[in-house]
C-alpha cells in the first residue's frame, strides 16, 4: 500500500520543545526554547510603528489581491537600503536583484534552490553549530554540506583560528554561509576585524558568501549589524543575504522577509528575479501581501521608519539589561566558573554550556524549558522569572560545573 513505506520523521528540537512546554501542566513554568522577543511582561509587543502603518493599509485599502511573485516594490525597496545602505553603489547601480520571500526560511531555501541551479555540486560550508534549520534547507536542494569550527566551548566564544582554517581549506566556488549578526544558537559573532579578514580571505579564494540576517538591530543597532554584508557587497564576489522581519517587527506570524543577491549587471539582476519568479510559481506562486505591506509601510516613511527604529533599540536594550541580570544571579555557580561570555553573546540566544542532561533536570525539576544544546532565549527572560531560572540553573549544575 501506498503509505506502508512511511518512516517517521526526525523531531525538531525547537518543537519538540514547544510541545513539551504546551503539555506542561506547571503554573510557574518558563519557555525559553522558542526564538522570540518577548518584553518585560513576557508578551510579544505589537508595535506601535506596526499599528500606525496597519492604520494607513487598512484605510486605503482597495481589496487584498494576488501581488506579483516577487513581492511587493516598497518591502523590496525598504529590505535593500536597510540592509545594504540607501546609498549603496550596488543599490544605484541595479545590481541588486531583491525577492519578498516566506521569512527567513524562505529566504534561505530560495537561494539554495538558485545556487543548486547555478552552481550543481556546490558544497555548502555550515558552522559547528547553527541554525538547526540550514542543514536541512540547503541539502533540500540537493547541495552536499561540510562544517567549519565556530563555537569554543572552553571560553564561550569564537573559534577564530579554527573557523578560519577551514574556511581557507575549501574550494574555490564554495559557498560558505555565515551568520551576519546574533549567532543562532551561540549568540557569537565575528567583530570588525575579523569580518574585514574573513572578506579578505574569501575574496581570494573565489569563494560565494551566503548570509543569514535574521536579527538586524538586535545585536549593536541597525547600521552596524549591517556590516557583513556592506563589506561584502563592496567586493566583486556574488552575495546572498537571507533577511527576516519576523523579529525586528514583531511579525512572526505574517512570515515576511527577502532573499538579496548582489550581482555584476542589472540585466544579471534582473535575470536572477526571473529565474526565482519561476521557482516561486512553481511553490506557492505569490508570496502574502498583509505583514509585506506593513513593512514596506514602515520602511518607506522616515517618520515611521523612525518611531520602530526607536522601539528596536529599546528592545535590543532590554535584552542586553537581562543579559547582565543573569550573569549577575549566576556569579560564583560552577566552581567559579567565567560566565561573562552570558554578557559578550549577543542577540536572542545564549550558548549557555549546560549538557543535555542539565537541560532535562531544569525542565523536569523546575519547569525550565529550552533545547538540550544548552541554547536559551534571553529575551524570554524578564525580572518575573530571571530569579527562578538563574535559581534552577544552579540546583542542576550543583558543586560540579557546567556542561
Amino acid at each position: 500500500m501506498l503509505f506502508d513505506r512511511i518512516e517517521a520523521a526526525p523531531l525538531d528540537p525547537v518543537l519538540v520543545s514547544i510541545e513539551q512546554f504546551a503539555a506542561d501542566p506547571r503554573a510557574q513554568k518558563v519557555n525559553l526554547g522558542v526564538g522570540m522577543y518577548y518584553d518585560a511582561a513576557g508578551r510579544i509587543p505589537l508595535m506601535a510603528a506596526v499599528r500606525q502603518a496597519e492604520s494607513r493599509v487598512q484605510a486605503r485599502l482597495a481589496n487584498w489581491g494576488y501581488g506579483m511573485s516577487e513581492g511587493l516594490a516598497p518591502l523590496r525597496t525598504g529590505a535593500a537600503e536597510l540592509v545594504f545602505g540607501a546609498d549603496a553603489p550596488a543599490i544605484a547601480d541595479g545590481r541588486v536583484a531583491t525577492i519578498q520571500s516566506l521569512g527567513g526560511t524562505g529566504a534561505l531555501r530560495l537561494g539554495a534552490e538558485l545556487l543548486a541551479r547555478l552552481a550543481p555540486g556546490a558544497q555548502v560550508a555550515l558552522s559547528t553549530p547553527s541554525w538547526a534549520n540550514h542543514p536541512s534547507i540547503f541539502a533540500a536542494a540537493g547541495l552536499p554540506l561540510v562544517s567549519y569550527p565556530y563555537y569554543d566551548r572552553a571560553t564561550g566564544g569564537l573559534d577564530w583560528p579554527g573557523m578560519r582554517g577551514a574556511i581557507a581549506a575549501l574550494p574555490a566556488g564554495s559557498i560558505v554561509v555565515l551568520h551576519a549578526c546574533c549567532h543562532n544558537p551561540t549568540g557569537v559573532d565575528l567583530d570588525q576585524a575579523q569580518w574585514l579578514a574573513l572578506r579578505d580571505l574569501m575574496v581570494d579564494k573565489a569563494l560565494i558568501p551566503f548570509l543569514d540576517l535574521a536579527y538586524q538591530g538586535f545585536a549593536d543597532g541597525l547600521e552596524a549589524d549591517a556590516l557583513a554584508p556592506r563589506l561584502f557587497a563592496a567586493t566583486d564576489l556574488p552575495l546572498f543575504v537571507a533577511t527576516s522581519f519576523s523579529k525586528s517587527f514583531a511579525l512572526y506570524g505574517e512570515r515576511v522577509g527577502a532573499l538579496l543577491v548582489v550581482t555584476r549587471s542589472p540585466d544579471e539582476a534582473a535575470n536572477l528575479i526571473g529565474q526565482c519568479k519561476n521557482s516561486i510559481r512553481n511553490m506557492y506562486s505569490t508570496p502574502p501581501t498583509h505583514g509585506a505591506a506593513l513593512v514596506g509601510e514602515i520602511l518607506g516613511d522616515p517618520a515611521l521608519r523612525a518611531l520602530w527604529a526607536s522601539e528596536l533599540e529599546t528592545m535590543r536594550q532590554r535584552i542586553h539589561g537581562v543579559r547582565a541580570a543573569l550573569y549577575e544571579r549566576l556569579a560564583g555557580i560552577g566552581n567559579d566558573t567565567d560566565l561573562s561570555f552570558i554578557v559578550r553573546q549577543k542577540g536572542l540566544f545564549s550558548y549557555t554550556g549546560l549538557s543535555p542532561a542539565q537541560m532535562i533536570a531544569l525542565r523536569e525539576a523546575h519547569a525550565i524549558h529550552a533545547v538540550a544544546d544548552g541554547r536559551i532565549c534571553v529575551a524570554a527572560l524578564n525580572e518575573g522569572n530571571v530569579d527562578r531560572v538563574a535559581a534552577a540553573i544552579r540546583a542542576v549544575v550543583g558543586a560540579g560545573a557546567f556542561g
